[in-house]
């Protein structure tokens, strides 16, 4: 990190490569290497909703090309839940508690859907197909 002034006095701190992009920018350049997970992620993407009446936003996974099946259907399934409150496995959206209205005021609450056990969006049948692709080579 070093400090200066600009040609009108105020102090400017350079930090250095902070940002993802910055740092990607410096590893691509071969200066450093870029450190983290190894594993594939997936993307989300936001999607305005409805609840209880009030317009909110939330995130939804984006599908990969080559996700499995088992794993596209969870994720689809998910999307679904998300966009429209009901899966159809018949899980609903339960209302907001206290808790989660004054959070989602705030701006972000986490609203988790009761998935049926025997569903592709349930997190024990999603979950071990998530962990396979993101480990797949």
């Amino acid at each position: 990190m070093s400090t200066s002034r600009t040609p009108d006095g105020r102090l400017q701190v350079d930090a250095g490569p902070t940002s993802r992009r910055d740092r990607r920018a410096l590893a691509k350049a071969g200066r450093r290497k870029p450190s983290g997970p190894s594993v594939r992620q997936l993307v989300t993407e936001p999607v305005a909703i409805v609840v209880d009446g009030l317009p909110a936003v939330t995130e939804v996974p984006v599908i990969p090309a080559d996700a499995s099946p088992a794993l596209a259907e969870g994720l689809r399934r998910r999307r679904v839940a998300a966009a429209l409150g009901r899966c159809p496995c018949g899980a609903q959206r339960p209302a907001p508690t206290a808790v989660q209205a004054a959070a989602a005021e705030q701006g972000t609450a986490h609203m988790p859907i009761p998935h049926e056990a025997d569903c592709p969006a349930h997190d024990d049948l999603l979950g071990p197909e998530l962990a396979a692709w993101q480990n797949a080579k």
